[in-house]
């Protein structure tokens, strides 16, 4: 059986602007460490700054190369914001990952100075830094490369984004992170969707086992709230109306949207990941090493409990800003039921990663955590109705993965934000015409009588979709001037 806690604690992290270039960083932070013999296992134990100033001084090179689907989505995404605007570039992000702590992983580039910027700049006028695509490699993979005089580094991460697997320095393996057996490699035991079913109402139970669990769960989703209402303040302070999530608001105020749960859903989800794309200094927890199904994978369900609960208690309307702390403290069992519709969704959008790798050349939004969201929906409504929940999971992934699970992925940016929304309406829609009985679209390509079987061959087939990536990393570099600060 899974333990949903460590499982949990495997695969989300803490996560500030888009995961791909943070990792690019990271890499090149573990490798100009090493140069100054602070290895991974040092950066807990780290208390004072590290100066490296003797080092970046002597630079001679600083050469990366990564997957091709950590380069497409580095390659024109917002780092982070200086003086109000938005920083781009993949060798921004390679640059600036050496004056980086890499004790602080995926948020390495929180509070950076004007001095750091200055100084990847100069790294970067004086031709000094290359990030290349690798297509050879077809999982995540980083080779971060430092020369200075007489020395030189390098530093790998592998498999996921905050995963430094091992160092060289002068041609030496200095560290070589131990492998364990991971809760996300027993997914693959699961055979029926009764099976992630279980692991859900036996993690989640009343032991000391559940409710470290539920803890977990509980600050995801708080995290994440609070992000979209972070994401709110800095376009609201940058004078930026014209935001997705912001215009999609002003579209329900006037009434050119509906105003139920997926117009919420919708336009909580656009704004937060817009506001991640752009650079700015939003804190997320990921879902399978993405900061925007991170997003996907919380904030629907939140707007989902809200219009849910607002229908059955009409004289308590509970508002966005206060949602997690409303419905924690008032509806202990919606509170519950969402824990268990969060978990299923991180379960569900992990497993197909198995299969078709963090990255492809589909985006997420509409097959991955899509899918994990419209089991999620399902979850969280039967949970309600007592229905037969894996017969309801089955019709609405058949329903979502005849809808958008095609969306090209033309690496991360502020459209995200679009990709997000359409992601999370049909999503939603499955869900909810499953639970209606409707749903089951038996021509499509992906539909099998065993629903675990269908999320395997929607992994698969995305997996084979990863030569489309150098096409579109072609189009990338010739149609984009060069991004630097």
């Amino acid at each position: 059986m899974v333990d949903l806690n460590k499982f949990i604690n495997e695969n989300v992290k803490n996560s500030v602007g888009c995961t791909e270039p943070a990792a690019i960083g990271l890499s090149v932070a573990a490798a100009m460490y090493a140069l100054k013999g602070i290895l991974p296992d040092d950066y807990v134990h780290k208390t004072d700054k590290i100066d490296i100033q003797d080092i970046t001084e002597n630079v001679i090179s600083i050469s990366v190369k990564t997957d091709r689907g950590i380069y497409k989505n580095a390659f024109s995404v917002g780092i982070s914001r200086k003086n109000g605007q938005t920083v781009r570039g993949i060798e921004t992000a390679a640059a600036l990952g050496a004056f980086c702590d890499p004790g602080k992983e995926l948020e390495l580039f929180i509070g950076l100075t004007d001095e750091q910027f200055h100084n990847a700049y100069e790294l970067i006028n004086k031709n000094k830094v290359k990030v290349a695509p690798n297509y050879k490699w077809d999982q995540l993979h980083i080779e971060a490369e430092i020369k200075i005089k007489g020395r030189s580094s390098k530093a790998w991460i592998i498999g996921e984004h905050s995963n430094i697997d091992s160092i060289e320095v002068n041609d030496k393996i200095v560290y070589k992170k131990t492998k364990i057996g991971t809760e996300t490699g027993k997914l693959k035991r699961l055979t029926e969707f009764s099976d992630f079913i279980g692991i859900i109402e036996s993690n989640l139970s009343d032991t000391s086992k559940g409710i470290a669990a539920r803890a977990t769960i509980e600050e995801i989703l708080i995290t994440n709230h609070k992000a979209s209402l972070d994401a709110e303040k800095i376009f609201k302070n940058l004078r930026i109306d014209n935001a997705v999530g912001i215009a999609f608001k002003d579209f329900s105020t006037n009434m050119d949207l509906g105003q139920g749960c997926i117009d919420l859903a919708q336009q909580k989800t656009a704004l937060t990941i817009e506001a991640r794309m752009s650079g700015s200094n939003v804190l997320i927890r990921t879902c399978a090493g993405s900061g925007n199904m991170g997003i996907c994978s919380t904030l629907p369900l939140i707007a989902l409990a809200i219009y849910n609960i607002n229908k059955d208690n009409p004289n308590q309307n509970i508002e966005w800003n206060s949602a997690t702390e409303a419905i924690r403290r008032y509806h202990p069992e919606k509170w519950a039921r969402l824990l268990g519709a969060v978990a299923l969704v991180h379960l569900i959008t992990n497993y197909i990663s198995l299969y078709s790798g963090k990255i492809s050349a589909i985006c997420g939004c509409g097959f991955k955590v899509g899918i994990g969201l419209t089991v999620g929906v399902v979850y969280y409504l039967c949970s309600e109705k007592n229905m037969d929940i894996s017969l309801t999971i089955q019709k609405a992934i058949n329903g979502m993965s005849n809808s958008v699970a095609g969306m090209i992925c033309d690496g991360a940016k502020e459209s995200c934000a679009l990709k997000g929304v359409a992601g999370v309406a049909p999503a939603i829609e499955s869900a909810m015409l499953a639970c209606r009985g409707g749903g089951s679209y038996e021509r499509g390509i992906f539909n099998r009588d065993n629903g675990v079987k269908t999320l395997q061959d929607i992994g698969k087939f995305f997996h084979r979709t990863l030569s489309f990536d150098k096409q579109i990393i072609n189009y990338l570099n010739s149609q984009s001037e060069k991004i630097t600060i």
